[in-house]
């Protein structure tokens, strides 16, 4: 019996259809909820399709390897579930109305010729049919249960099926779901037609038709009628008109062959197929009668046909080369990537025989790993920082172009040939693994940027911030990885800066000195003068026998004239000089800041001021003096 685990109940029947296409619900207005007497019906049409179905064998049998394809004469147990197919298909014009009905493979395939099972075929039979395959997968894509109204799709459809127009003048696909673990490149779609006056109604006015759907989908997958579909191909089928030629000198190893796992074709000195095994056969959809006497390089990429010529020159001299990739195309023209090894046999005749397995998805993504290392290589090397990684033994494994421009290192030099301690002065490397694994620098495997030292090429130190990661898979380390800038020109900018920083305070400190200078010359030139011009007149006035008097009169002319030599250079300040004073002070030198580079002569003393206007009362000083005279 077919493996059905349970009927789908019709109130959870959307649960079902999980399809690549929009839903019917969405391509149509909802459909209210059956009445009990529908309900009724619906289990009815279904519990009559399972009697149909359950007597069919669960699969069908081993298919003889020089058997055209597809099978339609294969045996009773195909003939027996075609015939059940036919039957249920011709359920739905009793029962529904439809007056036409089929079954047909939509696949993703380009070649519009696909497998047909038509309930208006007087024979069971698989037929081959050229279909509209794009219009019904672009009507399917609206809705999974789509009305075809465009003509010319209706015309192809009924020419392809055999349908009158009368009869079919309205035209629905319906698309089976997916079963458990089938393809959703193969899908199947149920066809139906009505006449104006049928009454067959749009499928999804029909509730019956649900678990009618998801019933035969199911049995579809049962009875395998997709299995030569399963793999990349569709076989193509083959008119045997000759006797069939058993492939010679296989006698002790067809056996061996036919168990093999990998796939076997065996060629002749010619390079002409003999024979293939059935895995083969799945592989590149080809039968042993369909391939048989043809060259094998027919069946390559005309690209490669060269080069797979030579591989078997080679073999049949006596040669037996490494594995190689063999292209492939399959009968859907599909190009396989195959890892394929030749070997010999000698019975009556000497033969090649090729052993190959599938390695189409393998090598694309074996491209897409490539490239995308390429991509990261080209990101890495493109990045101005210099990037190293190493494992944990200290071998560098990467070694970018801005690492090499640093430290004047090239790749070749370093990677697995230089350890990464050689790059740090002293135990640095050790320090650094120590942060690594410490919390105190940025948490367990992380350093964040931090002044280091590294070594050039010629032993040299160079400053870097340095930032580093440790790379885990898991709890387990791998390797380390570090990212580095170079300070060095940053470090003479930043001394270049200091010194024009210290060029400006000294010229601020200039610029105010000398106006301070300037101010303080002039406020102290005017008091001066004064008190100069009094010390003189003061000595004029004093009599001669006022010894002590005129000495202290001198003093003060004399002291008088040094403070104005010190105000004539605080005057003519322009630079900023100091001098050592007490302990560490320093204070302003007055004879370089005033830029005296050799004394100057020295000026004559200022002219003492007009004496003042005589007072009416000379002054108890003057007036004890006359006394004296």
């Amino acid at each position: 019996m077919l493996p059905f685990a349970a009927v789908p109940d019709s109130s959870s029947s959307s649960e079902f259809l999980t399809l690549p296409f929009v839903p019917a619900y969405e391509s149509a207005p909802p459909v209210h909820a059956p009445s009990e007497q529908a309900g009724q019906a619906r289990c009815e049409l279904v519990c009559r399709v399972l009697r149909v179905l359950c007597p069919l064998p669960l699969a069908l049998p081993h298919r003889d390897e020089n058997a055209p394809v597809p099978v339609a004469d294969a045996g009773e147990e195909l003939t027996a579930a075609l015939t059940g197919l036919r039957h249920i298909l011709s359920l739905l014009g009793e029962e529904l109305g439809y007056l036409h009905a089929a079954l047909c493979l939509v696949s993703e395939e380009n070649d519009a010729l696909t497998a047909v099972i038509s309930g208006d075929e007087l024979e069971p039979a698989l037929s081959p049919r050229r279909m509209p395959l794009l219009a019904l997968r672009a009507a399917l894509r609206a809705g999974a249960m789509a009305p075809l109204a465009d003509p010319s799709t209706g015309t192809q459809l009924r020419s392809a099926l055999g349908w009158s127009v009368q009869r079919s003048t309205r035209l629905w696909a319906c698309l089976l779901p997916t079963a458990p673990g089938g393809r959703e490149s193969v899908r199947w779609a149920l066809l139906l037609g009505a006449g104006d006056s049928s009454a067959g109604q749009h499928p999804v006015d029909e509730p019956q038709l649900v678990p009618l759907l998801q019933v035969l989908a199911l049995a579809i997958s049962g009875l395998r009628l997709d299995e030569t579909l399963r793999e990349r191909t569709r076989p193509l089928r083959v008119e045997v008109l000759s006797p069939v030629v058993r492939a010679p000198g296989l006698g002790r190893y067809r056996e061996f062959f036919e168990s093999s796992t990998d796939g076997i074709i065996v060629l002749d000195e010619a390079g002409k197929v003999v024979w293939l095994n059935r895995v083969a056969e799945q592989l590149t959809g080809y039968a042993t009668a369909g391939l048989a006497g043809r060259p094998l390089t027919e069946q390559v990429p005309e690209s490669q046909r060269e080069r797979v010529a030579a591989v078997l020159r080679e073999v049949h001299r006596g040669r037996t080369p490494s594995n190689f990739d063999l292209p492939l195309l399959t009968t859907s023209q599909e190009t396989l990537t195959l890892s394929a090894s030749t070997s010999q046999i000698a019975e009556t005749q000497r033969l090649c025989v090729v052993t190959f397995r599938d390695v189409t998805e393998r090598r694309l993504l074996e491209g897409q790993l490539r490239r995308a290392k390429e991509f990261l290589d080209r990101v890495i090397d493109s990045t101005v920082d210099g990037i190293v990684v190493a494992d944990l033994r200290g071998r560098v494994r990467i070694f970018n172009q801005g690492a090499s421009r640093i430290t004047g290192y090239s790749a070749e030099e370093v990677v697995r040939h230089l350890p990464v301690w050689r790059l740090f002065p002293d135990r640095e490397a050790v320090h650094i693994m120590a942060e690594l694994r410490s919390d105190d620098f940025g948490g367990p495997g992380r350093l964040l940027q931090a002044r280091r030292t590294i070594l050039g090429k010629g032993g040299g130190p160079i400053p870097v911030a340095l930032t580093a990661a440790m790379i885990r898979d898991g709890s387990r380390e791998l390797a380390t990885v570090g990212i580095f800038q170079d300070l060095r020109e940053r470090l003479r900018m930043e001394e270049s800066l200091r010194k024009t920083q210290h060029q400006l305070e000294q010229t601020q400190k200039q610029a105010v000195l000398v106006e301070l200078a300037g101010t303080t010359a002039h406020e102290l030139n005017q008091p001066l003068t004064s008190v100069m011009g009094y010390a003189g007149l003061l000595k004029q006035r004093l009599p001669t026998n006022y010894v002590e008097l005129h000495r202290f009169a001198d003093v003060l002319l004399m002291e008088s004239e040094k403070m104005a030599d010190i105000v004539r250079k605080i005057g003519r300040i322009t630079l900023y000089e100091t001098q050592s004073y007490v302990g560490e002070m320093r204070i302003l030198d007055l004879n370089k800041s005033a830029g005296e580079l050799a004394p100057l002569p020295p000026e004559p003393p200022p002219l003492p001021p007009e004496p003042p206007p005589r007072p009416s009362s000379d002054g108890p000083l003057f007036r004890k003096l006359r006394k004296g005279d």
